[in-house]
Order: C-alpha cells, then structure tokens, then sequence
C-alpha cells in the first residue's frame, strides 16, 4: 500500500487538491488507518506554521503503519522564512529501523539524540541549515546508506563522508552562513564511486579524499564577490585548478560550461 501527497493528498491514486488540507488530508487518511502496512508516504505542499499539527498527526500514522519511504518535501512562496516558520522534524523519527528512504524540504533536522536509521538507503535533505554535527549523526546513525543528497543547505564548511557504504553524493545549490574569509567546502570522502555538485556553489570545493571515484559530474557556478571581481575571478581560476588536480585519476568526470567560461578547457 502507498500513501502518497504531491500539492494534494494523493492515496492510491485518490486526490485531494490543497485548499482543504485539516478536513480533507485527515478523511482521505482516515480510510487507510486500518491497514497494518504502508510502503509510502509523503506530502508535498506549501507548509505553513499552522499546519504544524497536521503533519505531527501524519507523520505520528506514517510511523505507526511501518512505512519505508517517507517524504515531507514542503515549499513556499517566500523562500527565506523565519526559523520559526520551518517544520521540526519530531525526534521520533530519529530512530526507526524501518526507514529506507527518507526526503527532507523545508524542515528543521535537528536531533537531539543519537540517530538510528539502520536500514536507511536514500536520503535526499533540502532547504535548510545542516550543522557539522548533525550531518556527522545522521552519518553514524545510518550504516547502509549509499546514496545522500543536500539541496539548497547552508551551514557547513566540512563535510566529512567517511561510511564505506555511501557510493553516491549529490550536492546542489549549497551557500554559506559566515564570513567570506573561507571559501573552501572541504569534503573527505574515500569511499565515493560517484558525485555530483551542481547549481549555485558559493565555496570552491576541496576534496582531500577521494580515491575511489570513478564518476563525478561538476556543472556549478562560482560566486564572484563584487569587492574586486578581477582578483576573485583569478583566486576561483587558482582554486580550480587545484579541484581538476585532486580529480585527475577520476575516470569518468564531465565539466560544465564554466570551466570553459574560465578559460580552463578549450573545445576540441
């Protein structure tokens, strides 16, 4: 059985569109509560703080019918909302065997215990502020994950990927929260096959680690700062030099049309 909600309740091919969400989700929902077993759930739709109860209960039922795949991918209309107008993630969630794959938008990741999702292979986590220490607990606390994806995150400067088991990374549209003076995203990670980082990049990316990829796909624009643009472009010129350098045993490794713009491929 699936439960599963995109801009609407969406229950094994049943819909409830937005504007109802408190009588409408609940009725559809209603009709599965009988079920010991549910594969999916997910909600996808333009969260607000009012709503935060709704998606407590959901997330309470989704845990209670054993699902595998859980998604709580919100959105919108103003992209920088106060903290307190974010979903936290309840702590319940932090430990729960079940989960296989788990999608985060929006949402506060904030646990403030061990995390313990042991049969977790796929986690995808977006639009939010990730701390060195919580991504280094939801790491530890997930020892079959192989594929992990951060979209749209902010608040690290390292990002240390040292599980044997994570095969895939994906990074997209990462910034950061202090001071220019660092720009360097350093990631140790010996056990990556493949990665991709795309988008928006606000640091230059070191990796200090990275002797078993195979595949990484790099189509991400640098930020050029404005205080002198001549000296920023040569220092980001300088810095990707040094990234192509770490990735020269890479054996598939395809570039974006920046690294042309900077002058550092030519086109055959």
């Amino acid at each position: 059985m699936i439960v599963r909600v995109f801009g609407r309740l969406f229950l094994q091919g049943l819909s409830v569109w937005q504007p109802s969400y408190k009588t409408g989700f609940q009725k559809e929902i209603s009709v599965f509560r009988r079920e010991k077993f549910l594969k999916k759930f997910g909600v996808d739709f333009g969260y607000e703080p009012r709503f935060t109860s709704n998606v407590n209960s959901w997330t309470r039922f989704a845990v209670g019918k054993d699902v595998e795949e859980l998604c709580l991918e919100f959105h919108s209309a103003v992209y920088r909302l106060n903290a307190d107008e974010f979903y936290e993630l309840p702590q319940l969630l932090y430990a729960n065997s079940r989960f296989k794959e788990l999608r985060f938008s929006l949402c506060w990741v904030t646990p403030k215990g061990n995390v313990a999702w042991n049969s977790l292979n796929k986690l995808s986590i977006g639009y939010v502020e990730l701390s060195e220490d919580v991504i280094e607990r939801i790491l530890a606390g997930s020892p079959v994950l192989e594929f992990l994806e951060l979209h749209h995150c902010k608040g690290f400067i390292r990002f240390v990927v040292t599980n044997s088991c994570v095969k895939k990374l994906i990074l997209r549209d990462f910034s950061c929260t202090s001071d220019y003076n660092e720009y360097r995203l350093e990631i140790p990670a010996p056990y990556l096959v493949s990665m991709e980082i795309s988008d928006g990049l606000e640091r230059c990316c070191r990796f200090m680690d990275v002797s078993s990829l195979v595949d990484a796909v790099f189509n991400y624009n640098l930020v050029l700062f404005d205080e002198d643009r001549a000296v920023d472009y040569e220092r980001i010129q300088n810095m990707v030099v040094g990234l192509l350098a770490s990735l020269a045993h890479v054996k598939n490794l395809t570039l974006g049309r920046y690294y042309n713009d900077l002058g550092l491929i030519s086109e055959s």
